[in-house]
């Protein structure tokens, strides 16, 4: 069994710059970490390498084509206390519009997430769109990036199962009237309450930033403004996804 002991390996140097921004985008790739999600990857999401620790082959973890490298040179390259000792380099995939509205479905149900620039957030906000059944995410400005470690975490392996699309927040504003998708804006002072509308038909929530909420454009281009009745002044951004796709796919069951 080989084992990379050096940490200006060529393979160590790339996936020590995929914890960064930078390197994600520039090797359009990005980091998978723990035994579970490597091995729930779907077959759609091309694997690009699998890195083990030392520790992590000898115990019995070892698998074909799989780069070894020092207990030490992967503490270096995880992004958590205590790593297991197993990662994988996964090419990225770009989704479209489409995509995020279901692949032609009839009954979408879309979160347009502005300014959502916490990584956990973000990943818990997929894994809330993947549990409770929705289409679709659109990412507009100001959000952490999809890819970052942090929120392949948090999302718990659901963002394999959510297709999400990046871009501007006219252009979102564009696509979603033109299919006829009406556009809620999520605030606390919304002039409407959650269970006041009727949610059986396509619906997009808008989600901004906890502490400055939505911008004035996203706020101006949705179709209404929406609250959740609560006794707090506001709820944690993942949980208002949460109750805003339950709620929806509440009454579309009924």
């Amino acid at each position: 069994m080989d084992i990379i002991t050096s940490a200006n390996n060529k393979i160590v140097k790339m996936v020590r710059a995929l914890g960064g921004v930078k390197g994600r985008d520039a090797s359009s790739a990005f980091l998978v970490e723990g035994a579970k999600f490597v091995a729930e990857l779907p077959k759609n999401w091309q694997i690009k390498h699998i890195i083990l620790s030392e520790s992590f082959a000898k115990g019995g973890g070892f698998t074909p084509d799989a780069i070894v490298v020092t207990d030490q040179i992967f503490a270096g390259l995880s992004d958590v206390v205590n790593p297991q000792g197993i990662l994988a380099v996964v090419d990225q995939r770009t989704f479209d519009i489409e995509d995020v509205l279901g692949l032609g479905g009839d009954n979408p149900l879309i979160f347009l997430l502005e300014g959502i620039n916490d990584p956990g957030n973000l990943g818990t906000i997929l894994r809330n769109c993947h549990g409770l059944g929705a289409t679709g995410v659109i990412l507009v400005e100001h959000c952490a990036d999809v890819y970052s470690p942090k929120v392949v975490r948090a999302s718990a392996g659901s963002i394999f199962h959510v297709p999400f699309v990046q871009m501007a927040l006219g252009q979102a504003l564009t696509e979603l009237k033109a299919r006829n998708i009406p556009l809620y804006a999520t605030s606390p002072a919304g002039s409407a309450d959650l269970h006041q509308l009727d949610l059986r038909k396509p619906a997009a929530f808008a989600l901004g930033n906890e502490h400055h909420g939505l911008s004035q454009g996203a706020m101006e281009g949705a179709d209404e403004t929406v609250r959740i009745p609560v006794m707090s002044e506001s709820l944690n951004v993942s949980v208002a996804c949460a109750i805003f796709a339950y709620e929806t796919q509440r009454q579309r069951t009924v």
